[in-house]
């Protein structure tokens, strides 16, 4: 009986494993090969989902931009604030624009009238309690001190 080294052995059993790999049924290699192919399906269906993915974020921004352009909720505080300055003389105009969270409104009256500002305070008032979860910043302004400068460039005209 010989005596065989831990090397020969090793040596051996690499030399079995090879010799059986090279059969077209090896189970080593066939196992190999079907995860890899796994791997590599995995990794393509990952790809195709981040892709799928930013487009559905970006479609889903465009639709909530849109959205947002057709549905603003100020536009109905600031439509009915106008009616309700509608009685009141002397306004000339009502601009709205949104900062943060909160709306502004500007009213540009023809010129200073104590009358006049205490109904448009009134209906500030009115506005604040009908729309009590909405923030607003109300401003008055005499026509005098105010031209295309002043108003802010994203105000517009209600």
């Amino acid at each position: 009986m010989s005596v065989r080294t831990q090397q020969q052995l090793k040596d051996e059993r690499r030399a079995e494993i090879r010799d059986l790999c090279l059969d077209r049924v090896c189970r080593f290699r066939t196992e190999y090969f079907r995860e890899q192919r796994l791997r590599r399906d995995l990794e393509e269906t990952i790809a195709m989902l981040q892709t799928e993915n930013r487009s559905y974020r970006e479609a889903m921004a465009k639709l909530m931009q849109a959205v947002g352009q057709v549905i603003k909720p100020q536009d109905k505080p600031a439509g009915v604030f106008k009616d309700l300055l509608s009685d009141i003389p002397g306004i000339v105009a009502l601009y709205q624009f949104v900062r943060e969270d909160t709306i502004n409104i500007w009213i540009i009256i023809e010129k200073e009238n104590f009358d006049s500002e205490m109904k448009i305070a009134a209906a500030q008032a009115e506005i604040l309690r009908r729309f009590q979860k909405s923030k607003f910043h109300f401003m008055v302004f005499p026509r005098s001190l105010v031209n295309d400068h002043t108003i802010p460039k994203d105000a517009i005209r209600v």
